[in-house]
């Protein structure tokens, strides 16, 4: 047999297997090559070809691999972890020596010299290079990026005024890079502790954003007593319970959304936001937005209700990506339908009390049904209003498009970009500079809270009748019935 562990886009590792193996041998591709098979040398010598999975069944499947659901002994005899401990069986035995393997060994203090090795600048045989590192050290929990630059907050406390926003971020993914970070910096925040799973990515981004500390674990932001801000971009499902510890701590709370996965989750950080001398907030953007408010405005001194079409452009998503995994991402519509909820109790001024919702069934098995609904949503004071959340259309189009009729008159939001008013038979049009979801304002007001005291900007109860809005809508489309919030 031969074994195919090479990592190229080129063609020349099948071939020359080919070449290599015996008469009806076999060969085994494990790494990503080239696989335009020559049938000559195939052919004649009536060789076997087989794809593996680089570690056996279970790679690739998040319920093996991340939630230890292992597959039943009597119909998959060899997984990943029994492959390896079939290996490490035979090592303890001596059936298979490594020993022999490993040519050169260099303490991580001459990591330099190893890597020259490796490169070619020394011209010597080699093998198996090993680093070691010194086992019995103790390091530390963080790392110093930056010394301090200003004098320090007399005052950490969410009950004390505080005369510096200091921000501990928890997470550091594209859109923390991207949007919050900096509109933090703009709104005057200073950058204390930056913690993410990988401390390597933490020192990267810590350092482009002047952190002053770096870590691996949302411990150390929590132990960092400067820090009066708490601000969580991980993964949904470590949202709710970052949330409450930060909460239960007194600490100021900026949780990008969603708040919550479960009713449960949800639950506690309530009862701890309601009990916490710090306030919650979350990353409900939508409803900062100058335009957002222009039609609050404009809608201000009626007495109907109001009708509102949001129309978004989703754009699918794979699959397999994390956010459809429904305990780490919990799906798209508690994910990010989140957002419209919010903006449509932000411009009627009332709650969500009844939804229904209905997928665009499809058969095609890559496509998530979720991913495409309709939603419609009864208000407290009598409004209503239709979510058209589609993943099928072109990307061209903007994503988002609302629409809002009531009091004979009607106000009109395409993709936070322009808008127009209706009444009386004329029209205005509004166009800013710039597409403006209103991040900016958002983290200016969740500054002005730490900073001044103020209460935060969403009350508790639209906090939680958003998320639970999304709870029943997910809900609705499985029960195919429309359920109180």
């Amino acid at each position: 047999a031969v074994v195919i562990t090479a990592g190229t886009s080129s063609n020349e590792p099948i071939e020359f297997a080919g070449e290599v193996s015996r008469l009806k041998g076999r060969v085994v591709a494990v790494g990503a090559v080239g696989l335009d098979v020559p049938r000559d040398i195939y052919f004649k010598r009536e060789l076997t070809l087989k794809i593996s999975m680089s570690y056996g069944p279970g790679r690739y499947d998040p319920e093996y691999e991340a939630r230890g659901q292992d597959y039943p002994f009597a119909y998959v005899r060899w997984t990943e972890a029994r492959n390896i401990e079939a290996f490490l069986d035979l090592i303890a035995s001596g059936s298979v020596d490594v020993k022999r393997l490993t040519t050169h060994r260099f303490a991580i203090d001459e990591g330099a010299r190893a890597y020259q090795l490796i490169t070619g600048a020394t011209v010597e045989a080699y093998l198996g290079v090993l680093l070691e590192y010194d086992t019995e050290r103790v390091t530390g929990g963080r790392v110093e990026l930056a010394p301090a630059s200003a004098p320090r907050a007399d005052a950490t406390g969410a009950g004390a005024t505080a005369k510096t926003v200091r921000i501990g971020l928890i997470g550091a993914g594209g859109y923390a890079r991207a949007m919050l970070l900096p509109r933090f910096k703009d709104a005057g925040a200073r950058f204390q502790t930056i913690a993410t799973a990988s401390g390597v990515t933490a020192r990267d981004v810590g350092r482009q954003f002047d952190f002053r500390f770096c870590a691996s674990g949302a411990d150390e932001v929590f132990a960092d007593r400067e820090v009066n801000l708490v601000v969580i971009a991980t993964r949904h499902d470590t949202h709710a319970a970052l949330a409450e510890r930060a909460l239960r701590e007194g600490r100021h709370v900026f949780v990008e959304k969603p708040l919550a996965l479960t009713d449960e989750e949800l639950n506690g950080v309530l009862v701890a936001a309601a009990e916490s001398e710090g306030r919650l907030m979350v990353g409900y953007n939508r409803r900062f937005s100058p335009l957002a408010r222009r039609a609050r405005e404009f809608f201000d001194d009626r007495s109907a209700p109001l009708s509102i079409v949001y129309r978004v452009n989703a754009g699918r998503i794979p699959r397999g990506h994390w956010t459809q995994d429904a305990r780490e991402g919990g799906g798209r519509i508690i994910g990010e339908a989140c957002h419209f909820i919010d903006l449509l109790q932000f411009l009627t001024g009332a709650r969500v009390v009844r939804v229904y919702a209905e997928p665009v069934v499809s058969r095609q098995h890559e496509i998530v049904e979720e991913d495409s609904a309709m939603m419609t949503l009864r208000l407290s004071d009598g409004s209503n209003a239709v979510i058209a959340y589609l993943a099928e259309g072109d990307r061209l189009p903007a994503k988002e498009r609302i629409e809002i009729f009531g009091a004979g008159s009607s106000f009109v939001i395409d993709d936070f970009r322009a808008a127009v008013a209706y009444r009386n038979g004329r029209e205005e049009k509004i166009k800013l500079r710039a597409q403006d979801k209103g991040q900016a304002e958002e983290t200016r007001i969740a500054c002005a809270v730490v900073l001044e005291g103020a209460p935060a900007p969403i009350a508790l109860d639209d906090l939680a009748a958003t998320t639970r809005a999304t709870f029943r809508l997910r809900d609705s489309l499985r029960a195919a019935r429309a359920l109180e919030v």
